[in-house]
């Protein structure tokens, strides 16, 4: 019985020490390098087979920027026509109140890792930019829908006429 309370005690040394890192990171601030912080997203979504990193350069104040969201969650269309077209093709626009400017209705600022990481999974897209310590968090949430078709009963019910 030694070796299993032995075995016991390394597994749980093991497990909170794997927490206690994990909530490290979590409240970390970002890099204002880029490529670190995708670097950072990346290992942590490294068993996500649909992160989408989007490298680009802003044309309104032409800085590196990355958008990064997860492809089954967001809905595509929002995020190429209120993010990357108002960032990609506008320029010579004065904005007061915000510098990064789409055309969603909420966009918030985050600044640790954990935020960003339950923003992802909650299938909105974090944008980027180089030279800053804050992220902007996109409302572009889309979930996968059905389209209505008729059901296989219900064509029997009917009848040939």
């Amino acid at each position: 019985m030694p070796f299993f309370r032995k075995y016991n005690r390394e597994k749980k040394n093991k497990h909170t020490s794997q927490n206690q890192s994990s909530n490290i990171l979590r409240s970390q601030l970002l890099s204002s390098v880029l490529f670190e912080n995708i670097s950072e997203i990346q290992s942590i979504f490294s068993q996500a087979p649909d992160l989408v990193v989007k490298n680009f350069v802003i044309k309104q104040t032409q800085s590196q920027a990355s958008l990064v969201y997860l492809s089954g969650l967001t809905d595509k269309a929002a995020i190429q026509n209120h993010v990357l077209n108002p960032l990609l093709f506008e320029a010579n626009k004065k904005f007061k109140d915000f510098d990064v400017q789409v055309s969603l209705g909420r966009v918030e600022q985050v600044t640790t890792w954990g935020d960003i990481e339950s923003a992802i999974l909650e299938g909105t897209s974090i944008l980027f930019i180089e030279g800053r310590t804050k992220a902007y968090q996109c409302e572009t949430q889309g979930w996968p829908q059905r389209g209505i078709e008729d059901t296989s009963i219900e064509s029997s019910l009917r009848g040939w006429n």
